[in-house]
């Protein structure tokens, strides 16, 4: 038992376990383990690539390791909506651009990968009615969207200003994501044999495709109505939704 341990302590090849000081990001990401795991050392340590002892002792040497822990209070969540909507205003959906250090700081009592993991968590759970109106992207939205960007002249998509067309012609839109994603459901639509440039997509889409959608199921709907019935999403909100 001796030699088996002298001869594991004295290796030379053996690696000796060091406590490296970890970066603010890695610290942020020791916690989030941590409240997750608890203290299972080596299994964060693991996923960190980082040594037990090294993940142990950040947690531990931190004195403001307590604040980082349990469950959120009602105060704590208030401050994150509250730093989230200094930068982004009402558009709470559109985050792309959130500092997150900002938010962190001003919470003041969770690591920064806390802060966006609870504000995810935080937006699925919010009611409904506090939210824009979602629904289900009916053929009406798909007619007003590319009778929009056909109009518009772009000769590529990555041209669009997905932000400033959701508030000119989709309020109702949760995102300008949503809304770019959207238009990609459109495209899968165009059939091979048009060559895949954005004019020449645009251009069938308006021609060929708009006409099939105005005349679906027997319809006799115009252009006009497609895009109205559309917008309507924009001023009625109790409106039932109309199906096509």
């Amino acid at each position: 038992h001796c030699y088996y341990r002298g001869r594991a302590l004295f290796d030379p090849s053996r690696k000796v376990e060091k406590r490296e000081r970890l970066t603010a990001e890695e610290e942020d990401k020791v916690f989030e383990l941590y409240a997750t795991l608890g203290p299972q050392w080596m299994e964060i340590g693991r996923r960190m690539g980082k040594y037990a002892a090294t993940v142990r002792a950040a947690v531990r040497n931190n004195k403001m390791k307590e604040k980082f822990i349990g469950k959120w209070s009602k105060n704590e969540v208030a401050l994150l909506e509250e730093a989230i909507r200094a930068q982004v205003g009402d558009d709470l959906e559109d985050i792309s651009k959130v500092c997150w250090k900002k938010v962190a700081s001003h919470v003041g009592t969770r690591t920064v990968a806390q802060c966006k993991h609870r504000w995810y968590v935080t937006q699925r759970m919010r009611p409904a009615k506090e939210k824009k109106l979602r629904h289900k992207w009916n053929d009406n939205n798909s007619v007003h969207l590319i009778h929009v960007l056909y109009h518009k002249k772009f000769s590529s998509d990555f041209h669009v200003d997905w932000k400033t067309l959701l508030n000119e012609e989709f309020p109702w839109a949760s995102s300008p994501q949503y809304l770019r994603r959207a238009w990609r459901n459109v495209v899968d639509h165009v059939p091979r044999h048009v060559p895949p440039d954005y004019k020449e997509r645009i251009k069938f889409l308006y021609h060929t495709f708009i006409p099939i959608l105005l005349t679906k199921k027997g319809s006799t709907k115009t252009l006009e109505d497609a895009i109205m019935l559309s917008k309507v999403n924009t001023v009625d909100h109790n409106r039932k939704k109309t199906s096509v």
